[in-house]
């Protein structure tokens, strides 16, 4: 039997949509596939995904002959570093978690990782040198070419869609907004947050107009990005952000909407080519590029031809699918 662990709070979207995947591999090969959430519905002779390294030190502790491979998400140390104040509580939990990484690397049959920046970073830090992995991006949505219509694009609209933590460079995004409403008047941005206190202190702070601050629910989140030309993602030149590959580009592109991001996204410097998205290696020239982008007209027809490349080549489910298929064959997965 094939299990995929799940421990408290690591299911999300975007682990379930991963996961569907690796499952969806599996049972192409006529395996059968559970999902579990406690340590106690691992029977010995199972194969196990974990999602977290404490789950895969936790579950390899239980059985150290349990067959087990692994999808690295993010690179937890350097994270913890980033959530925690206390200076001890970061070097301690840095020390542990790297620990566990440098465990797992080492016992895992198969490993998951996200970019080649995180693949760069393991081969440094841990001199990891097997060859027993797959890169495959997050993402958790296929395109939705309804969404390509004329009119979304006449108007300059932009959108923030998440958590207001420092680390998504929320403060830098409406000093950004607020540089081009002043050489775009009509600009009007819509902020989709939790957190709508919070947000319309910071705006009120900066003192900007026009931001329509709401919660919108994740099931009716497309049906807002649609209608919307731009999207904010934007993030700092840091480690966590260098490896990572967030979902927010692959919703954004989903649905048509030009993306404003930051060069840091080592994996989207090296896989997104298009026309339509608006890059920088800083926040300073971003506003200028905006304005200059917005007096182009979109050609509806190459926007969407361009976006639909990308949904091929690299936000492709036959193509993981395949490579999934390979290294599971290699490493006795299947």
């Amino acid at each position: 039997m094939y299990k995929i662990l799940f421990l408290k709070n690591e299911r999300n979207d975007a682990t379930d949509y991963y996961v569907r995947l690796i499952k969806k591999s599996l049972e192409n090969h006529d395996k059968e596939v559970l999902v579990v959430e406690n340590l106690n519905d691992i029977k010995k002779d199972d194969k196990v995904l974990t999602i977290s390294v404490k789950a895969f030190f936790y579950t390899w502790l239980r059985n150290p002959k349990q067959f087990i491979i692994h999808w690295f998400q993010g690179v937890t140390p350097e994270e913890a570093f980033l959530i925690f104040n206390n200076k001890f509580q970061k070097k301690l939990r840095w020390v542990y978690l790297s620990f566990f990484e440098w465990f797992v690397l080492k016992f895992s049959k198969v490993n998951f990782f996200v970019s080649k920046a995180m693949l760069d970073h393991y081969r440094g830090k841990y001199n990891y040198n097997k060859f027993n992995y797959i890169l495959m991006p997050c993402y958790n949505q296929k395109i939705n070419n309804d969404a390509f219509v004329f009119e979304k694009y006449k108007e300059p609209t932009f959108v923030y869609a998440g958590s207001l933590s420092d680390w998504q460079c929320i403060s830098e995004t409406l000093d950004v907004f607020n540089e081009v409403q002043k050489e775009i008047p009509n600009s009007k941005m819509y902020l989709y947050t939790a957190e709508r206190e919070k947000a319309v202190e910071l705006i009120a702070q900066k003192s900007i107009e026009n931001i329509t601050v709401d919660y919108v629910p994740y099931d009716l989140l497309n049906e807002r990005l649609k209608n919307i030309k731009y999207g904010f993602l934007l993030r700092n030149d840091i480690l966590v952000n260098r490896v990572a590959t967030p979902t927010k580009m692959n919703g954004y592109l989903a649905n048509g909407v030009i993306p404003i991001y930051s060069d840091f996204i080592e994996d989207f410097k090296i896989n997104l080519n298009s026309d339509y998205m608006i890059s920088s290696d800083g926040h300073g020239d971003l506003p200028k590029l905006i304005v200059n982008f917005e007096k182009e007209v979109v050609c509806v027809d190459e926007i969407k031809k361009q976006y639909n490349c990308i949904f091929e080549n690299y936000y492709s489910d036959e193509k993981y699918l395949k490579e999934i298929s390979l290294i599971f064959a290699k490493y006795n997965v299947v």
